[in-house]
């Protein structure tokens, strides 16, 4: 390998059906350790691609994967205080 793609986008996932808020933006990783800054109450959609001396792998659809950051629907602690659960399908 000689660097990564990382690829992200800003969507809205309502329901498992996905808006897409911008185009793809990329940024190339040469290292093991990529970071990115997410705003709250956001939903991200990432792929990665792989560079080597023949090129650059295929974005695969399967491989896209979503990342929320709408936190505050549906927190909730357990009375135990043992677990907290997220997400508004605890």
């Amino acid at each position: 390998m000689t660097l990564y793609t990382v690829w992200h986008q800003i969507v809205h996932v309502i329901k498992e059906n996905t808006t897409r808020e911008g185009p793809w933006l990329q940024e190339n990783v040469t290292g093991f350790m990529y970071r990115k800054e997410l705003a709250v109450g956001r939903s991200y959609m990432f792929a990665v691609t792989a560079w080597n001396k023949w090129g650059e792998s295929i974005l695969e659809s399967d491989k896209i994967f979503v990342v929320s950051t709408n936190f505050t629907d549906g927190i909730t602690q357990s009375t135990d205080k043992t677990a907290i659960k997220t997400g508004k399908n605890c």
